[in-house]
């Protein structure tokens, strides 16, 4: 065996050793902060598990449902999915690039994907991006091992792959155009576009759909309504350069501006290689979704989350495209190590972000929700009241979670499906009281108003973390005369 032979062959214990330190590090970790408020969202629907949401599929709720029947519901229970399913999608990229380029390209795009600061942040926090991401990470590798095999069970699994994509994030629908576009620029697969075969995969996916299409059905078809809302291309659409720019910077910061310039850079610069099956394979799974949300930039700014999928196939060619320049010449190999350096930078920053007493705290969303649920908790204790009413979503979620017996939380009443709470039933404001928490300095909504005649501010606080303050709320007291002389 010759040295890059055995190179090679050291590379996949390399690639373990390293998934399996980072995932113990981040189990650790991922308990040093609080749930943000997406993740108790999300851990709240998996206390009510159904067939989907009021804008996203049913997985996230389906898989935190299991991880906190084994873990119970803690920080851990909810945090331990998004450690579980970074390695699994560590693993993932690492299989690809082994697939297309070898090991050596393999290990490099398992280092990479673990100093880049959005999917470092994704490693520890719960959200739908890592059931999303890790799935289409998984249907590359399927889709490859099925034009290999050519097998219908594989051309199944493909299917099934993204179908669950779906179940956890719409935008991983856009995976089987991606898969089309790459048959129809392939002239020698491109009879597999009416293959039975891919028909086969194309009703596996939609088979995996069947809860979504169950759920609008029932519900009136709010998702659609809902992310149309979202998109920004409700009513009409326009054309707006600082909306785009406000993207760009935002994407930047997410993927550090090297590393988000650099992967630009690789897709353009791959296409000259577009004849080559490798490159083919991971431009059409890399231009299609940056293409598509650059574009609805220029409407609304995008989050920079939502380009997390095509960074599968956006890493693995970054290190092919960077790797040949820099054996080329000292002067870009010296702007690789600085584009690395920098982004290990970032990531290592904001790891040590809640040690530290910032004025512009990054990790501001994961602090101070335990003393926010002690004055809650406070109030509730001297008031008793029917009900606890939440300004938004957020505030709901990280009371339902962080008070001590987890109680039903409600938004205020108002149009059905504006959040996820109206869907679990209204509160019945005759003859009852409630606390009303806000982090609005302003006046109690309208409709609450309407609905109590008495209105009391009972705690107005900083919620505070290691001593510093995070947020400022507000605790009021509703009532239709029951208790509103009673003292705080």
């Amino acid at each position: 065996m010759n040295k890059a032979a055995a190179n090679e062959s050291r590379a996949t214990p390399w690639a373990v050793g390293i998934l399996l330190a980072l995932a113990l590090f981040r189990c650790w970790y991922s308990t040093r902060l609080d749930l943000v408020p997406d993740e108790a969202y999300y851990w709240l629907w998996a206390q009510h598990l159904d067939w989907a949401y009021r804008d996203k599929g049913p997985l996230i709720a389906w898989t935190l449902s299991l991880t906190t029947h084994l873990f119970g519901d803690t920080v851990f229970g909810v945090r331990f999915l998004a450690v579980l399913l970074a390695a699994g999608t560590g693993w993932e990229i690492y299989r690809l690039a082994r697939s297309l380029y070898g090991e050596a390209v393999a290990l490099r795009s398992v280092l990479l994907a673990a100093i880049i600061p959005l999917y470092a942040i994704g490693a520890i926090l719960t959200t739908i991006d890592s059931l999303s991401v890790y799935f289409w990470a998984l249907a590359c590798n399927l889709f490859l091992g099925a034009l290999r095999t050519d097998r219908t069970r594989d051309w199944l699994a493909v299917g099934i792959a993204v179908g669950l994509g779906v179940l956890a994030k719409f935008t991983n629908g856009v995976q089987l155009l991606c898969f089309a576009l790459f048959l129809l620029v392939t002239p020698d697969r491109r009879r597999l576009l009416v293959s039975p075969k891919l028909w086969s995969a194309l009703g596996a996916f939609l088979v995996c759909c069947l809860p979504l299409l169950y759920w609008n059905m029932r519900e009136g078809w709010l998702e659609f309504s809902a992310v149309q809302s979202r998109s920004g291309i409700d009513h009409t659409f326009h054309l707006s350069l600082a909306e785009l720019w406000k993207y760009l910077v935002e994407e930047s910061l997410a993927l550090s501006p090297l590393f988000f310039i650099g992967m630009l850079v690789a897709g353009v610069g791959l296409l000259r290689e577009r004849a080559s099956f490798n490159a083919r394979f991971l431009l059409t799974q890399f231009w299609p979704l940056v293409l598509l949300f650059l574009f609805s930039s220029l409407n609304r700014a995008g989050k920079a989350n939502w380009i997390a999928p095509a960074l599968v196939a956006g890493i693995v060619l970054s290190i092919v495209f960077w790797r040949g320049l820099a054996q080329k010449a000292k002067g870009w190999k010296i702007l690789v190590v600085v584009g690395c350096a920098l982004a290990f930078l970032e990531t290592f920053l904001f790891h040590l972000a809640p040690y530290l007493p910032l004025k512009h705290d990054p990790a501001k969303r994961a602090k101070g929700w335990p003393d926010f649920a002690a004055h809650v908790e406070q109030a509730r204790q001297a008031r008793h009241p029917d009900y606890l009413i939440a300004d938004y979503y957020s505030l709901g979620s990280e009371m339902a979670f962080y008070l001590p017996d987890h109680p039903t939380i409600y938004t205020p009443n108002g149009r059905r499906g504006q959040d996820q709470f109206t869907l679990w039933g209204a509160y019945a404001p005759q003859g009852k009281s409630a606390l009303f928490v806000t982090d609005d300095p302003e006046v109690v909504p309208a409709i609450l108003g309407a609905e109590f005649k008495d209105c009391v501010l009972v705690d107005d606080f900083d919620a505070k973390a290691g001593g510093h303050t995070v947020n400022h709320f507000r605790i009021y007291f509703l009532s239709n005369g029951k208790g509103a002389d009673a003292s705080p």
